[in-house]
């Protein structure tokens, strides 16, 4: 049988169809890993230029937290800056003040006006701004309250949060955060008005509100752009205060009249004149004044308008500050006491953790170490006189009430505690509205852990009216050695203060010295909305914080005060309270 041979099949056809497809497998994965790669190398750029971005506007948040922290003059050299001479601001050119403080101290040489750049963060002027550019020219003024400063890097160095001209988009800006709407919660108390912010203070500490800078910094890397936001406000530790001027009027501050007054401070003196919640402080030109025979010496002099400076006026041992931010009353959140009892009866307001709660009615029925005369009653007060005694043999007195109010021409010994002056009488003198008085006489009084209070007390059923509201108050007197000091027991309400005057008080409080010795208070004197004087040719002083609305000074008068905290206040220092990038 013949077999038919069986035909051969080729495979080289299909060998060579699978070698094309793991080919182009092969391309597909290969275009694709290159694609990835490509993609993740892009993912990477594009997040080291978002972080680029956002290093290069922190860079310039950095500068201007510094520009704005610096004390004025701080005179730098820039390659290729020519700075605008010390006609302008202090330093020979080609240095310029680097200085972007709000509150150059000293002031510079052109003033806060139109041929001085520091005019572009004027407290005077909301919308001021000042701008940090990349430009080698001098610091310029754009306009009134706009200015132009060259950036502190070298060129070779310059990041990008800033461009070359004015108004640029770039431009590292620095401003006054303006409110847009009212939010006193927030620090705004006005549309228009600058922000304010009150720091939490410390034990002793004076709290201040502090106006708020809007700081905007751009950064650009490749295409990312990246822009940071910092509010900042100037958190300077400032316990040192000694005056305090609480008044806002520009009749109010300091006035030491045209004879030889002298004002001695071992602290700051703080004088809110010109100060405004609604915008802009008042132009004041004269919140501190007075002769030039006069002086006035504290280790820094902050004033939200300005002391007189020229002509006949005072010799200031320290450059005063104008234009300084306002001083928070330092006792704002010191209870009056209350005057009732049981505690549950007192109003939220009112203190009773005082070591003489409840406090008694004091007069004769109930202490007759007191003259007969004492008779004093809630519903009929009368002027409780004291002319008794010797420095052998004081009369001793104790805290309570006193009903009409009290006046010490002799010796007293004061027990600790509260004594509390409610309502006023009539000495039978030219004062007919007494609330406390002990100027008169050869007085000789001691006591430690004493605090006078005058309240504005208007019991119901007083009779006669017109003693039943608060009076005037005199402190010291021609001979007086007086050597009572307010109370040192710590976490007492009334640390530290030896005479509180009622806030809604604004009967004067009259301070007089000896005539060849000082008057020494042994606490401090705060009555935040009374109009202070010091009598003509007397010596004061005040071992404590000194706190009103107004100080008018005596010819030949001296006050010297001396705050627990004598630390000087060494510049301004902002810091970020809030931080925004987008």
């Amino acid at each position: 049988m013949k077999r038919t041979p069986r035909t051969q099949i080729s495979e080289s056809g299909f060998v060579l169809a699978t070698v094309l497809v793991f080919l182009i497998v092969l391309s597909l994965v290969a275009f694709l890993a290159a694609k990835l790669t490509r993609s993740d190398i892009q993912i990477v750029n594009n997040l080291q230029n978002e972080k680029e971005a956002i290093s290069i506007a922190e860079a310039g948040i950095t500068e201007a937290l510094y520009r704005v922290s610096v004390t004025s003059p701080q005179c730098v050299s820039v390659p290729s800056v020519t700075g605008p001479g010390s006609a302008t601001d202090s330093c020979t050119s080609p240095k310029f003040d680097s200085s972007l403080s709000p509150n150059p101290s000293p002031t510079p040489p052109g003033g806060l006006a139109a041929n001085s750049y520091h005019w572009g963060l004027s407290r005077s002027v909301a919308t001021s701004t000042a701008q940090v550019l990349l430009s080698t020219a001098a610091p310029t003024l754009v306009s009134a309250n706009n200015s132009a400063v060259p950036s502190l890097q070298p060129a070779s160095l310059r990041q990008t949060y800033s461009t070359t001209s004015s108004g640029g988009t770039d431009t590292l800006k620095i401003s006054w955060d303006v409110c847009t709407a009212v939010n006193v919660a927030n620090g705004c108390s006005a549309v228009g008005a600058i922000r304010t912010y009150t720091k939490p203070v410390g034990t002793g500490e004076v709290a201040q509100p502090r106006h708020v800078l809007k700081i905007v910094s751009t950064g650009q890397s490749g295409a990312a752009r990246r822009a940071v936001t910092v509010w900042a406000a100037d958190i300077t530790k400032n316990n040192d205060a000694g005056l305090v001027m609480t008044g806002s009027g520009c009749g109010d501050g300091i006035d030491l009249g045209n004879g030889s007054a002298t004002i001695n401070v071992g602290g700051t003196i703080a004088v809110n004149s010109g100060y405004t919640t609604a915008g802009p402080p008042q132009p004041c030109s004269a919140a501190v004044r007075g002769g030039n025979n006069n002086s006035v010496t504290a280790t820094a002099i902050n004033v939200v308008g300005q002391v007189e400076s020229s002509g006949n006026a005072p010799t200031y041992t320290t450059s005063p500050v104008n234009n300084a931010g306002a001083v928070v009353d330092p006792y704002a959140n010191v209870k009056p006491p209350c005057l009732t009892s049981p505690a549950a009866s007192c109003a939220s307001t009112l203190e009773t953790g005082y070591s003489s709660y409840p406090p008694s009615v004091q007069n004769h029925s109930s202490n007759t170490n007191l003259p007969t005369s004492c008779t004093g009653t809630a519903t009929a007060p009368t002027l409780c006189t004291i002319s008794g005694g010797s420095s052998g043999s004081p009369v001793n007195i104790n805290p309570g009430i006193y009903y009409g109010g009290l006046e010490i021409t002799g010796y007293v010994q004061f027990a600790a505690g509260v004594y509390i002056m409610s309502g006023n009488g009539n000495n039978g003198g030219t004062d007919p509205n007494i609330a406390f008085d002990m100027t008169s006489g050869h007085t000789g009084s001691t006591g430690t852990g004493v605090m006078i209070y005058a309240t504005n007390n208007t019991t119901a059923g007083c009779t006669p009216a017109a003693k039943c509201t608060y009076g005037y108050v005199y402190l010291g007197g021609g001979n007086t050695t007086i050597g009572i000091t307010s109370s040192t027991t710590t976490g007492d309400p009334y640390y530290g203060i030896l005479y509180y005057q009622d806030r809604a008080d604004t009967n004067a409080v009259s301070m007089k010295g000896g005539n060849a010795t000082a008057f020494n208070l042994g606490g401090a004197v705060y009555a935040s909305n009374a109009a202070m004087s010091i009598v003509s040719g007397t010596n004061v002083n005040v071992n404590g914080l000194l706190v009103g609305k107004s100080l008018t000074m005596g010819g030949n008068g001296n006050l010297n005060v001396t705050p627990p905290n004598g630390q000087s206040l060494a510049g301004l220092f902002y810091r970020p309270i809030a931080w925004q990038d987008f």
